[in-house]
């Protein structure tokens, strides 16, 4: 069934394009130093308006190149693009993410739909953050006022949530979740296979990223970060007294690293508890929960442990006898996975964070009571790019680094907003499990998992500050939402369907 829709009569925004020849003409004549500038903002226009027209194609763009989009951008400049390309080449994924907002407003429109309970939590949560990108200085007097700082922080904050709403409405067609649930598993793999790599060849991996591609030499010089060691990009963790290397692939970092396997692994996950062990699913789930043991970010695996528990769950399109099988090979892998946690050293983080003997968990619980005192001293927010991410990017002197997402929530934009991100979450957790009743046969069950997984691990962690990790599952949430909507619709009354997708 196709979830095409008609074009709609009137003015939409996507004409606003037959201007553009006019509008950068104007700006060539009354700048000509800044042509560039005007080519990129032509080109970023034309992104918009494709994307506008095929929202499918835009949000599979983002999914199969967010993970690589910086390695990208680094190796052309490696190998000799000016700056002046490729700084505004990186813009090319806020450009899409206009594109399916724009898609999903013209969905909205010709559907004639009315916004819901969880539309207008979202919205009011990105009126709040927009308001404080506007107005900095409104509540606190402290916050940062660059405007760098402020996008970046926005960026971080709102974008994802805005994509979830605009794919909920925007026209998507039914093959689009399976294509994309099929391209994360790819990406995944290609992920996981880099992870493995750099575990066994740490020192070609540093030479390849450092002198091949350049990426801290492009940090430097594009993106204006310093790098902690601009030769060295290995992550380094100590485990009684000995130094490990946790790997990153093409992150660099496994804290993201962990956290973005999830989408990936709760994919092949829900794919082979419905139909088996072979093909492409079991390939990802082997490599990506390989991946996640080598990363050892100790909130993600609680993640992946999660996912299992859930495929065990009974649930539509899981028959008993497939669950049964995934219970015994879910089993199997944990006794495999044991030596393997011992070799990397997993299991002595995992021992010595219990008792707490290790460092790295006593700063989490230290940050943790940071936040929440930070938040009590300031209930309306020390402002965006006080906290993690853009904070610390910009080494902003009030930033205060909670390791839980909600508590960043609330430390840069105040109790108020904090709540409602907690309350949007659940809605959409609640929303995404009466959705895997019309969407099992197109990974439903999948979505909603990594949903959990992710949602916990923010309570640890800030998995919705990576673009790669919030960007492609908030995404894939909408479309699940509203292809589940337009299925409801078929089947019952309206007011059944708005009972069972409601809050």
């Amino acid at each position: 069934m196709s979830m095409l829709s008609r074009p709609t009569r009137g003015w939409d925004v996507y004409r606003l394009a037959w201007l553009a020849p006019f509008a950068v003409a104007a700006f060539v004549v009354a700048s000509p130093s800044r042509l560039d500038t005007a080519v990129a903002a032509l080109a970023g226009l034309a992104v918009v308006v494709l994307v506008a027209r095929r929202p499918d194609v835009g949000m599979l763009a983002l999914i199969a190149l967010l993970p690589f989009h910086s390695f990208f951008l680094s190796w052309i400049y490696a190998v000799g693009a000016p700056e002046s390309i490729v700084r505004p080449l990186g813009a090319w994924k806020e450009a899409v993410t206009i594109g399916v907002i724009v898609a999903g407003f013209r969905g909205l429109r010709s559907m004639g739909r009315r916004l819901d309970r969880l539309d207008l939590v979202g919205l009011a949560y990105v009126a709040i953050v927009a308001f404080y990108a506007l107005v900095p200085r409104l509540f606190a007097a402290s916050a940062p006022t660059g405007a760098s700082e402020r996008f970046l922080a926005f960026r971080a904050s709102a974008f994802f949530v805005l994509l979830l709403l605009a794919a909920r409405h925007a026209v998507l067609p039914e093959s689009f979740m399976r294509r994309a649930l099929r391209l994360v598993m790819a990406v995944g793999i290609v992920v996981a296979v880099i992870a493995v790599f750099e575990f066994f060849f740490p020192a070609t991996w540093n030479d390849f990223v450092v002198n091949k591609v350049k990426y801290t030499a492009y940090e430097i010089q594009v993106l204006d970060v310093k790098p902690f060691n601009a030769l060295d990009i290995r992550y380094y963790g100590q485990i009684g007294g000995q130094q490990i290397v946790r790997v990153g692939s093409s992150f660099l970092s496994p804290l993201v690293l962990g956290f973005y396997l999830l989408i990936p692994f709760a994919a092949a996950i829900d794919r082979v508890a419905r139909k088996g062990l072979h093909g492409a699913a079991a390939s990802c789930a082997f490599l990506t929960g390989t991946a996640l043991l080598l990363a050892q970010t100790r909130a993600a695996l609680i993640g992946a442990v999660i996912i299992g528990l859930v495929a065990i769950r009974p649930a539509v399109g899981r028959t008993t006898q497939r669950r049964l099988q995934f219970g015994l090979l879910l089993a199997a892998a944990a006794l495999v996975a044991l030596p393997v946690a011992a070799a990397t050293g997993l299991g002595a983080r995992a021992t010595t964070a219990a008792s707490g003997d290790e460092a790295s968990a006593v700063d989490h619980v230290q940050s943790f009571w940071n936040g929440i005192q930070t938040i009590a001293d300031h209930p309306i927010g020390q402002g965006l790019a006080t906290s993690a991410g853009a904070g610390q990017r910009f080494q902003t002197q009030s930033t205060v680094i909670a390791e839980n997402n909600y508590l960043q929530v609330g430390i840069e934009l105040g109790v108020g907003a904090m709540v409602l991100f907690v309350a949007l979450t659940v809605a959409l957790l609640r929303r995404l499990r009466a959705a895997v009743e019309w969407t099992a046969d197109l990974g439903g069950g999948a979505v909603r998992a990594m949903g959990l997984a992710l949602a916990i691990g923010a309570l640890f962690l800030q998995p919705w500050g990576d673009l790669p990790t919030a960007w492609t599952f908030w995404s894939l949430a909408g479309a699940v939402l509203g292809i589940a909507a337009a299925r409801a619709a078929e089947h019952q009354p309206a007011s059944v369907e708005s009972r069972a997708l409601s809050l």
